[in-house]
């Protein structure tokens, strides 16, 4: 089993060792949605099925409102101390983010999640959106680098290098 054959058991070895930092990116997504939130760049939608934040209010009463709908008060807290990390120049990938879970795209984004528990065969419909393709893109990168890192190891047999990655014999 090579990096550049039939390298089923690497592949594995990767799903498992890269889905953390795709999970990861969702809790990275959440959190700058409610940072954006906070401070007014990014509007919750006031559509029938949203949890509307009007971008006119103060950023304590964005912050009471959030709390109001069930987040977690520490979270919105730390959140709201933090709003003025947020980078400005991620703004249209959080609009949307917000737009595709809790926007116009979420009533799309449920039947894609629906017909997704009822047959994988939706799977390219639930990688395109948008958060879903964000984390992906995050987990594909990581993949990228444990194989280069692999490779560079010059090992022959990739489960060779995996051991060889960790020290072990």
């Amino acid at each position: 089993t090579t990096l550049d054959g039939d390298d089923t058991p690497i592949r594995q070895w990767l799903f498992y060792a890269t889905m953390p930092y795709h999970e990861a990116r969702h809790c990275e997504q959440s959190w700058l949605m409610l940072q954006g939130q906070l401070t007014g760049a990014i509007a919750m939608p006031t559509g029938p099925h949203s949890r509307g934040v009007q971008p006119t209010l103060t950023p304590d009463k964005r912050a009471e409102l959030l709390i109001a709908l069930g987040f977690p008060e520490a979270i919105v807290k730390r959140a709201l101390q933090s709003r003025h990390n947020f980078p400005e120049s991620s703004i249209p990938l959080v609009r949307a983010w917000v737009d595709s879970i809790q926007g116009r795209g979420q009533a799309s984004r449920m039947q894609v999640l629906a017909h997704l528990s009822r047959s994988p065969t939706n799977f390219n419909s639930y990688v395109n959106l948008p958060e879903e393709a964000d984390a992906w893109a995050v987990e594909r990168a990581v993949s990228a680098l444990f194989r280069a890192r692999l490779a560079a190891k010059g090992a022959g047999d990739a489960l060779e290098g995996v051991r060889a990655l960790f020290g072990e014999q």
